[in-house]
């Protein structure tokens, strides 16, 4: 298994788990969105551990995960600040983009 992948997906899901539950804790963002965010990074995490066991499965869940953060993303941006901030989910499209060539093409 790529250690860059590892680490990255981890890293990823992590904060997107601790920002979930900062975002549980303020109430800025709607209860769905945050709980989104913390499944997405629950999801990530679990298919870096699932990877050697079954990689149709850890892909789909990497995918699920990495959708969901998004939808998270765009939703809590909605409802926080009344609009979406481009170059916040350009960046988070650079990251998913990294983790998903980092495991179809070097895992």
């Amino acid at each position: 298994m790529n250690i860059v992948f590892v680490v990255i997906t981890v890293l990823y899901g992590l904060l997107s788990i601790i920002a979930g539950a900062l975002g549980l804790k303020q109430k800025k963002s709607s209860r769905l969105a945050t709980l989104m965010m913390i499944t997405g990074g629950v999801l990530l995490i679990v298919s870096v551990l699932i990877t050697k066991n079954n990689l149709i499965l850890s892909a789909i869940t990497l995918l699920v995960g990495l959708v969901l953060n998004h939808i998270s993303a765009i939703l809590s941006g909605i409802k926080i600040y009344g609009k979406i901030n481009v170059g916040h989910h350009i960046i988070r499209l650079i990251i998913s983009a990294a983790v998903i060539i980092l495991y179809f093409f070097i895992l």
